[in-house]
């Protein structure tokens, strides 16, 4: 918020864009990871919270965390909305999130019960959260790196596939453990080969490593290499 605010006191809309597009990018990548890993993890972690009586609420707490990885750019967006003083469609938002809400739950929750009540949240969630990037895109005129996210959400989808084979393979909760690992390792790698980081990204993460003196005599030569295949922001 203060970066946001300070570039939008210097030049307005359009060096706001840029931050907001780092933004987007960071937080979209790690709720695909959030979503990924806490399907595979959710009933491992359950069972070990609360125990076997608990099941039921596994897949409730799946939808949930994919809802809420998916969505997890919205905090940048209403960062941007509170800083470049759009107070007003702000409260729109907030309004109309209320009302998609509670339509949601008038339709479905007496007549489903609690799976109703998840696809309620879950259906406004997306909704609201769907209208907010088209509204904001368009009233603000800021840009979003579509490319950049397009190939975070299929380095995403690459890693699903594979460890979907896996968790069909190895049911149980060993096999769901190894494929939580498996999953962020395999979405980090493919993000990167598909090309979904920037260079100044890397250049970021070198300055990050550089307080880490032994961090970042390892990791140094692997970024130098990175970065030069990346491309700059445009």
């Amino acid at each position: 918020m203060p970066a946001m605010a300070h570039a939008y006191g210097a030049g307005g809309a359009q060096r706001v864009s840029p931050i907001l597009s780092d933004a987007v990018r960071y937080t979209q990548f790690f709720g695909l990871l959030l979503a990924g890993v806490g399907v595979l993890w959710a009933g491992v972690a359950v069972n070990l919270l609360y125990g076997p009586r608990f099941e039921p609420v596994v897949d409730v707490f799946r939808v949930m965390v994919v809802v809420g990885g998916i969505t997890l750019a919205d905090g940048a967006f209403g960062a941007l909305l509170t800083t470049t003083d759009h107070q007003p469609l702000r409260a729109g938002i907030a309004v109309f999130s209320v009302l998609v809400s509670a339509v949601c739950a008038f339709a479905l929750v007496p007549r489903y019960g609690l799976s109703g009540a998840i696809a309620a949240h879950a259906t406004s969630r997306l909704i609201v959260f769907s209208l907010v990037v088209a509204g904001i895109v368009k009233s603000l005129a800021v840009r979003l790196p579509w490319r950049e996210l397009g190939r975070l959400v299929g380095s995403a989808a690459l890693a699903a596939a594979v460890v979907a084979l896996w968790w069909w393979m190895v049911p149980g909760p060993v096999g769901q453990a190894i494929a939580g690992f498996a999953y962020a390792l395999i979405f980090v790698t493919a993000s990167i080969a598909l090309r979904a980081w920037q260079a100044q990204d890397i250049a970021m993460l070198g300055t990050l490593a550089k307080r880490f003196p032994a961090i970042d005599r390892r990791l140094r030569p692997m970024l130098e290499r990175w970065q030069a295949g990346l491309r700059p922001r445009t």
